[in-house]
């Protein structure tokens, strides 16, 4: 378990507008403090003033210049920025997701597309301290805040909606309903006509003219609680005071390197960022659904302070609704990633223990039932309701494809995954006496797959036709040779065909004992040479993914079947038949069977089966599966020399992490050689790379069955496969105001920060001052109003930066809190898991 963060560098505005900002090196982020505007929103007066001279003339004595003026002009304009609503693709993203889940430490944020837009507009100067401007050059009040609210504080009755919309008029597309967030829809003309409410945001006629039918959203709260909010922290509340929100937003510079969506921008860009003061609820035991909304703190400078019993209308520019959970007996990521390392197993009913692994059909066992039943589950099997062909229900053995040991391939000499109907492959236990049903399961499962496929039935059964007509060619011109008039050719055919028939007793020897698991173990015949000229790409070669088939539908039939082997489309209940082998937050190690693949391969291709009245008679579908094992066991160029990469291990994860980050990072570790080359030739003799020394392998699928579910499929196993890295995603990314929070103490881990662009050579990624337990008596500082939920910027930013600065004033030599630095801080850091060679003892 260990701790990473990209390296992040703070400055100030200052350096942005100078130019002296270095290039951004792979993995960087830059914060600063603020990014104002070079004119923000308002009224401006521009003045033009022209003075034209002269030489004098030589021949006037006075050699004086001529000089004339032109009268000064002077034109007045107004730069626009948003007021009442954000413009369309303003918002990159925000945090939590819409209708997802978070800690109550969580302190949500929002992502702006526009770095100057939290700082276009200023507050009224009657709602900052009087020396605000002269404090510093290193931060700057914004004029939107991000706040957090339950439905109860928002949530009014239809009668006092009404009252408040009564002179709002009805056709100006005003809602008199709150929305799911509690906002009401009016013109953003009509806020003032609000009734029994005092309107933060006040409509200038004149400055506001162009945005008067624009549509916005108002909040209206209780007085007692904006007065919280928006006056000075541990003052008497008589004056507004929006000061501490400077340090609640700043700007991050980005390289965009391998980003979808940004990186089709620029190389690199940069985004505002809007943090929320407050928290989640605390020390409650129940999910809780929260609303978060970005506030408008340009004040009316006429507004009153509100009292007790008013009611405040605010302007809420963009909002949206998440689920809070509980922070009662609830683990927060670090906890769950801890936990999921710690808690380690392959994939099995029962508990953790590993109980010895039952041997069938040896006798020297004596085993009671409850033994036999234990050393099954071992084995990954469950038991299963199932039917008999009377049609009485009974139990069965079941497992799917995700198996907690090797299973041999073919499971025992002479068993072949060929069947009309399925039922034939099941297997009976004779010491439980009950049947497996898996492999039947299996291929009904194909079946049923393929046959909802309509472009797949349709393909198979033209390819069929062609495969049974090239054979048939093929029989009848054996057939016509025999009677030819030459004797000696007759001859020297049958001798010819005596060779043939010794070869084809040797392939059905080595197709039976085949490691790479061959689809049936009869022997290559016409009809297989037929099923191979199909499979011929356009240049003579086999028919892969790089290349064009000779055969449309032999290509369509292989892509098909390609991805049932990786296992898409199979319904999670056959890939996990009991609920219990996979519990929650759990991580769970598995092998591919490859029987039970073979099984369902088998089931589709017995579709329009119009010649094999039994089994091996069906030459068509055997000719089909040869061909294709002949292109998955020859060696690939492009691959290195290696065949196509097929699934052989992985991993499922149950978690709540998966809810609240779906693109969580999975990395692979592979050994620098194999453990033993695939084929039986070593790979192929013309490629550069020895049989033993693969490519860099890729994660072979990567899929969500649930939002807390997801599985990964790996080409190799372990030892070949030798550490598997989860790691929370950079772009999913949050605020935490700690690393604890209860009704008794807020427990904050301090970051080791620095203001040099490069750290220390013996700076390491995690690396922390130790943590500070803050109690809501105010001691060590009152960072944090427990009855508000509210996080005090000044008061913890300040404390940050002593904390910083001792003992290390060379490292950290800022004295002045910044909104970058406490954005530093705030950030939760990146985690993993690194499982290393300790998943490869649950084999």
């Amino acid at each position: 378990m260990s701790s990473s963060h990209r390296n992040l560098v703070h400055r100030h505005a200052q350096s942005i507008l100078s130019g002296k900002t270095r290039p951004l090196a792979p993995g960087e982020t830059c914060l600063y403090s603020y990014y104002e505007p070079s004119l923000t929103s308002g009224l401006h007066h521009v003045k033009v003033s022209q003075t034209i001279e002269a030489p004098a003339d030589p021949r006037d004595s006075d050699q004086n210049t001529q000089k004339d003026a032109i009268e000064a002009i002077e034109q007045a304009f107004i730069a626009t920025a948003p007021r009442f609503s954000l413009q369309p693709g303003a918002v990159d993203s925000v945090f939590p997701k819409p209708g997802t889940q978070a800690e109550h430490t969580v302190l949500p944020h929002i992502v702006l597309t526009d770095p100057h837009l939290p700082w276009s507009r200023s507050p009224s100067a009657a709602h900052l301290p009087p020396d605000e401007d002269e404090k510093t050059d290193r931060s700057r009040t914004t004029w939107l805040a991000l706040m957090v609210f339950s439905i109860e504080e928002l949530q009014m009755g239809q009668a006092d909606i009404d009252d408040i919309m009564r002179y709002v008029p009805n056709d100006s597309g005003a809602k008199r309903e709150q929305s799911e967030t509690g906002a009401l829809r009016m013109m953003a003309r009509d806020t003032p006509k609000l009734n029994g409410a005092i309107t933060t945001t006040a409509f200038n006629k004149i400055v506001d003219a162009k945005d008067a039918a624009e549509p916005t959203d108002v909040v209206v709260m209780p007085g007692q609680l904006f007065t919280a909010l928006f006056t000075e922290p541990g003052g008497d509340g008589s004056r507004l005071n929006v000061a501490s929100y400077k340090h609640m937003a700043h700007v991050r510079h980005i390289g965009t390197d391998g980003m979808a969506n940004a990186g089709s921008k620029d190389d690199d860009a940069l985004f505002s960022i809007v943090i929320s003061r407050r928290t989640g609820l605390i020390d409650s035991d129940l999910p809780t659904p929260l609303v978060v909304h970005l506030l408008s703190l340009v004040f009316d400078e006429k507004m009153p302070v509100p009292t007790v019993n008013d009611r405040v209308a605010m302007t809420s520019l963009h909002s949206w609704t998440y689920t809070c959970l509980p922070s009662q007996n609830i683990a927060g990521k670090f906890e769950l990633l801890t936990n999921l390392g710690q808690d380690l197993n392959v994939l099995r009913t029962g508990d953790n223990a590993q109980p010895e692994p039952f041997v069938s059909g040896d006798a020297s066992q004596d085993l009671s039932i409850v033994d036999l039943i234990e050393a099954r589950k071992a084995d990954g099997y469950t038991l299963s309701p199932t039917r008999t062909v009377t049609g009485e229900v009974t139990a069965a053995l079941l497992r799917g494809p995700l198996v907690p040991r090797r299973v041999k391939r073919p499971l025992r000499d002479g068993f072949t995954m060929q069947s009309n109907h399925g039922s034939d492959l099941a297997i009976f236990d004779n010491k439980l006496g009950l049947l497996d049903i898996t492999y039947s399961s299996a291929w009904q499962l194909g079946k049923k797959l393929a046959m909802a496929d309509e472009p797949f039935c349709a393909a198979l059964a033209r390819l069929r036709s062609a495969v049974h007509s090239r054979g048939l060619d093929g029989s009848k011109q054996e057939i016509h040779a025999l009677f030819g008039d030459d004797g000696h050719e007759r001859r020297t055919k049958t001798a010819d065909s005596m060779i043939d028939l010794v070869q084809g007793l040797v392939d059905i020897n080595a197709s039976l004992h085949a490691s790479g698991g061959a689809a049936t173990s009869l022997a290559r015949t016409r009809w297989h040479a037929a099923a191979l000229m199909l499979a011929m790409s356009d240049k003579r070669g086999v028919m892969h993914e790089y290349n064009i088939a000779a055969s449309p539908d032999y290509a369509y039939i292989y892509s098909w079947i390609l991805n049932k082997v990786h296992l898409a489309n199979v319904p999670a209940n056959y890939l996990i038949p009991d609920p219990l082998s996979l519990p929650q937050e759990t991580l769970r190690f598995f092998f591919i069977d490859d029987n039970w693949i073979d099984a369902l391969i088998d089931g589709a291709l017995s579709l329009a089966n119009h010649w094999g009245y039994t089994p091996d008679m069906d030459k068509s579908r055997i000719a089909i599966k040869l061909a294709i094992n002949e292109r998955l066991r020859t060696p690939d160029e492009s691959l290195g020399g290696w065949h196509a990469l097929m699934p052989r291990y992985g991993f499922l994860l149950r978690s709540q992490l998966l809810v609240q980050f779906p693109d969580i990072v999975v990395e692979a570790v592979f050994s620098e050689t194999r453990s033993g080359p695939i084929s039986k030739t070593g790979g192929n003799s013309g490629s550069q790379t020895p049989a033993n020394t693969p490519p860099k392998q890729p994660i072979l699928v990567q899929k969500g069955l649930a939002p807390d579910t997801m599985y990964c499929l790996f080409d190799a196993a372990p030892p070949d496969l030798r550490r598997i890295i989860l790691r929370m995603p950079p772009h999913q990314q949050c605020f935490k105001i700690g690393q604890k929070l209860t009704n008794e103490k807020l427990a904050v881990t301090w970051k080791k920060l620095y203001t040099t662009t490069e750290g220390p050579s013996t700076a390491q990624p995690g690396d922390t001052l130790g943590s500070t337990d803050f109690e809501p008596t105010g001691k060590p500082a009152p960072v944090f109003d427990w009855s508000l939920r509210t996080l005090d910027p000044e008061s913890f930013a300040t404390f940050l930066v002593n904390r910083q600065r001792e003992g290390r004033e060379k490292e950290f030599s800022d004295e002045e809190p910044t909104s970058a630095v406490l954005g530093l801080q705030l950030n939760n850091p990146i985690l993993e898991l690194d499982i290393g060679d300790v998943f490869v003892k649950q084999q």
